[in-house]
């Protein structure tokens, strides 16, 4: 089984904002919004949801490819994931584009406000030659035609994916939306998201409402053919499949620095845990396993361990043991 992981690859920098964006924010006035938020750190790290997922999977043991494009500043980027056994073979070096940089700034609440410059994320996808028994995920990225035309390549196939909309939900027409959804084997998504998805595809003006979300949860729940998996933040996650609703609870981190890339991590955990054959509810367990790993360190990919140490932490925090 090879693991292909598109989507984003990027420099993140990562800012801390003292208070809370929900005192400043005054709904009424949100049409006139100007508002500048002063921080107190700033951190410069390697990021993107792309390489955030094939980073955690180098850590536990795979080798996974990335699909993606960064600009010729990003060469250092690319031999730093070589030396980690991720595949950059299908990542393209843009002429014309610089690597794309997440701004990141989070509050004490741990909300996040994310502003994207794509770069070299513009370029168009090499998408490589795959065979059923591949394993895939399409991630956030800031070019939705090359999440769907992932999507539809791996339909083509029958290759087993994940569709994860991200922070590109904004993006994506409702079409594009479909297009990725239908194919899944597994759709995934924080409450908002899943809210907000849920919306795109009843053909309505997308909106993060609960009984919207509520709605999607049913009927995938009720499909025998996909998954989904909403992730809770510290309250863990949930699984619906076959009309049934699992809960995962979180595994408790040593402490919280850094929200940052910790979904990713989370999404690296689930896809270790189904190659490894693990049922459903512990490659969930898996992941937040994983995520608990990220939020302990600043930046998306500063945080050690190796599967070892996983399946330790793992079975002192789920009584479902590995």
């Amino acid at each position: 089984m090879r693991i292909f992981v598109s989507g984003s690859i990027a420099r993140d920098l990562i800012m801390d904002f003292p208070g809370r964006f929900a005192d400043y924010i005054d709904l009424k006035k949100i049409h006139v919004l100007n508002l500048s938020f002063g921080v107190k750190d700033l951190k410069q790290n390697l990021g993107g949801t792309a390489a955030n997922i094939a980073y955690n999977l180098a850590l536990l043991g795979e080798r996974p490819e990335i699909l993606g494009a960064v600009g010729g500043d990003g060469r250092e980027i690319l031999k730093s994931y070589s030396r980690l056994g991720i595949g950059v073979n299908h990542v393209k070096i843009s002429k014309r584009f610089q690597t794309a940089a997440a701004f990141i700034m989070t509050d004490r609440d741990d909300n996040q406000i994310t502003g994207f410059y794509k770069g070299a994320l513009a370029e168009p996808l090499h998408l490589p030659k795959v065979k059923q028994g591949d394993l895939a995920i399409v991630a956030s990225s800031a070019n939705p035609g090359e999440m769907t035309r992932a999507a539809r390549h791996y339909q083509r196939h029958k290759v087993f994916y994940i569709f994860d909309p991200g922070l590109a939900i904004t993006s994506l027409s409702a079409e594009q939306m479909r297009v990725g959804v239908r194919g899944a084997a597994i759709l995934i998504g924080n409450d908002y998201e899943i809210s907000f998805i849920a919306s795109s595809l009843r053909g309505r003006k997308a909106e993060a409402n609960s009984s919207v979300g509520g709605l999607l949860l049913r009927q995938m729940a009720d499909r025998k053919d996909t998954i989904l998996v909403r992730t809770l933040g510290p309250k863990g996650s949930e699984i619906y499949a076959s009309g049934k609703k699992i809960r995962i609870g979180i595994a408790r981190p040593r402490r919280v620095l850094d929200p940052t890339g910790a979904g990713d991590a989370y999404r690296a955990g689930l896809i270790k845990g189904f190659r490894e054959g693990l049922d459903l509810k512990r490659a969930c367990q898996l992941g937040a396993t994983v995520a608990a790993f990220a939020v302990e360190n600043y930046g998306a990919q500063n945080h050690k361990f190796n599967y070892g140490i996983i399946i330790n932490r793992h079975n002192r925090n789920f009584k479902e043991k590995i």
